[in-house]
């Protein structure tokens, strides 16, 4: 599964303040994830929700970065992560 390249669609709930899209954007480059496209939705309270869709890539990266995402105090749940075929 590691080599399976695919496009990725990635859902969180994160901490609703400043640096924190950045900060995570920065570990998926560090991780060589190539990001798509990303929407940030209406916050609820002090959280937000960040959809990303990846460009296509190896899985392994994908989830390399979303080890190093899911343990920051900035995410509160990385809700779902879908393959996207074409």
């Amino acid at each position: 599964m590691d080599e399976v390249e695919a496009r990725t669609y990635v859902r969180m709930r994160v901490a609703d303040r400043p640096g924190v899209l950045g900060n995570i954007a920065t570990i998926f480059g560090t991780q060589r994830v190539s990001i798509e496209s990303v929407i940030q939705e209406s916050s609820i309270g002090d959280t937000a929700e960040i959809i990303w869709v990846m460009h296509k890539g190896p899985e392994r990266n994908l989830r390399s970065a979303l080890q190093s995402i899911s343990p920051l105090d900035i995410v509160e749940e990385i809700v779902s992560v879908i393959r996207v075929e074409e």
